[in-house]
């Protein structure tokens, strides 16, 4: 967080060194759902309230 010293929070991911990023499976949804989906999150887009942003490939399928 932007403005709060690292000794107050900090985030670490809980990852052991030397293990291989595990991929899980896309799971679908059904088309009419997807549709919904897609909208609602294009409203939040143009409000402002999200924003696309771009992770590194093992971390690109977060449930």
């Amino acid at each position: 967080m932007t403005g709060v010293p690292r000794s107050v929070a900090e985030h670490r991911l809980n990852v052991r060194d030397g293990y291989p990023p595990i991929w899980q499976k896309k799971k679908g949804q059904a088309p009419e759902r997807t549709k919904a989906i897609q909208a609602e999150v294009e409203k939040l887009v143009e409000a402002g309230i999200m924003r696309e942003v771009y992770y590194h490939d093992w971390l690109s399928n977060p449930v």
